[in-house]
């Protein structure tokens, strides 16, 4: 699957699967939110943004969160066949991951590192962790039973396991995974993938990290990563001008 139209080359940092076959990006490259048909792997409407994007959350079936850090906002866009701004939050840093949980959105920042849980008004009811637990946490999902955080440190060079009181559960780490970056949960086990955008792999890790292994390599400079349950489908974004999909099973 390949993004199409821009001069500059693509670089997706960000991805989310939506209902009717449609797939979300943040396409840093170039300054815009994509909307991609999945049975035509076309691109059917974008969104230019004020500076780059950076990751992508689904609030609801029509309704996305976007970090931009540059501006230190999330936007929220409404998704038909058209992408539309819909409203700003200002956000206190360089937000990076988002994801949406029990109505609220959970972000994480750089510079410093750090974690919290803002409502969909934009303000921050919460702080998970700060930055002693990770050094520049890009990316992040939740555990299978939304109970604990998995936060990829591509500087710290680890996923960590977090509880959402901020206490370290678990870390994984291997001299193969270099520089990880998208992270998702997959499966009925609570396994994870997480890329090594470093190393040009994707491993796949148990729910306690208690051991990984490594499920694809050569593959280039994968960043971020969608996983549809349904098809058992993995999407990978990456540093060039096209997103790879796997048939996991």
């Amino acid at each position: 699957m390949k993004t199409e139209g821009d001069t500059d080359t693509c670089l997706i940092t960000g991805s989310t699967l939506l209902p009717g076959n449609k797939l979300i990006l943040a396409d840093l490259g170039n300054y815009k939110v994509k909307l991609v048909n999945l049975q035509t792997s076309r691109v059917t409407a974008e969104l230019k943004t004020s500076s780059k994007p950076w990751d992508i959350a689904s609030i609801s079936g029509d309704t996305v969160a976007v970090t931009v850090p540059d501006s230190r906002k999330i936007v929220i866009v409404k998704v038909t066949d058209q992408l539309r701004l819909n409203r700003e939050l200002p956000v206190d840093g360089e937000c990076r991951a988002v994801l949406h949980s029990n109505g609220n959105l959970i972000v994480s920042y750089n510079n410093p590192g750090k974690i919290e849980i803002m409502s969909l008004d934009g303000k921050a009811t919460r702080k998970i962790a700060q930055s002693e637990s990770f050094q520049n946490p890009y990316y992040m999902t939740l555990s299978e039973n939304n109970k604990a955080l998995y936060v990829s440190d591509c500087d710290g060079g680890c996923v960590t396991r977090l509880s959402l009181d901020g206490a370290v559960e678990a870390t994984y780490e291997d001299e193969e995974l270099f520089l990880p970056t998208g992270v998702v949960g997959v499966g009925q086990q609570g396994r994870l993938l997480v890329c090594g955008g470093g190393s040009g792999n994707i491993h796949l890790l148990e729910p306690g990290l208690t051991q990984g292994k490594l499920l694809l390599q050569g593959i280039g400079c994968p960043q971020s990563l969608s996983y549809c349950h349904s098809t058992d489908r993995l999407y990978v974004g990456m540093l060039s001008d096209n997103i790879k999909v796997y048939q996991l099973s």
